[in-house]
């Protein structure tokens, strides 16, 4: 029974890790793209958002780590967001 719970938990681990590099890669990609006023609202929404699950997401990672005996991972540093405006130079 506990060797199906660690196999478990390893995997909400890993999903875990995977959706915080899945939203600080598009984090990377949001800087690099212009929007109009409209989506730019839309894209800085979306972004509030996002970091607010990461703020959940990186105690949830290092719970799961502790309680599997893991090392803490070193997690990435979450980028600065800039929503760049189309009509900006």
């Amino acid at each position: 029974m506990v060797k199906h719970k660690d196999k478990r938990l390893k995997r909400i681990l890993k999903d875990l890790q995977y959706c915080r590099k899945a939203i600080i890669r598009s984090f990377n990609e949001t800087n690099k793209l212009k929007f109009d006023e409209e989506d730019s609202r839309d894209a800085r929404e979306s972004v509030d958002r996002d970091k607010e699950l990461i703020k959940h997401i990186d105690p949830l990672i290092m719970a799961a780590s502790e309680l599997l005996g893991l090392e803490p991972p070193k997690l990435e540093k979450v980028p600065r967001v800039t929503i760049q405006h189309a009509n900006q130079v």
